[in-house]
């Protein structure tokens, strides 16, 4: 199966990508690459966040239980992560559009 995957460069604190992983006709959202100063970059697996006892608490929604298989997995990310970060510049989300209210008859009538 052919796997490939999407690399969004962004500068969120110490979030710098955001990852989509396609295999074949499935597409995987919400993988995030995390690279603190003085650290190698890690990948945030896709999570939920909930709260439990008061506590803000996240589980994983894609999860990789043979640990030398998510090795070579996360590896993979970071490498095409690494390419993308060599050829691209950083270049942050676009600011929301405010979507304008629809002007009534009556104010149409006003402005003329």
């Amino acid at each position: 199966m052919e796997k490939s995957c999407k690399i969004r460069l962004v500068e969120f604190g110490s979030i710098k990508a955001l990852v989509s992983v396609i295999y074949g006709d499935l597409e995987i959202r919400g993988f995030k690459v995390i690279d603190q100063e003085g650290e190698a970059p890690w990948v945030a697996m896709p999570s939920r966040e909930f709260q439990k006892g008061g506590d803000r608490q996240f589980f994983n929604i894609v999860y990789v239980p043979d640990e030398a298989k998510r090795k070579e997995f996360v590896d993979w990310i970071i490498e095409e992560y690494r390419k993308a970060e060599g050829k691209t510049t950083t270049e942050p989300l676009p600011e929301k559009k405010r979507r304008r209210r629809a002007k009534s008859a009556a104010e149409l009538q006003e402005e003329f």
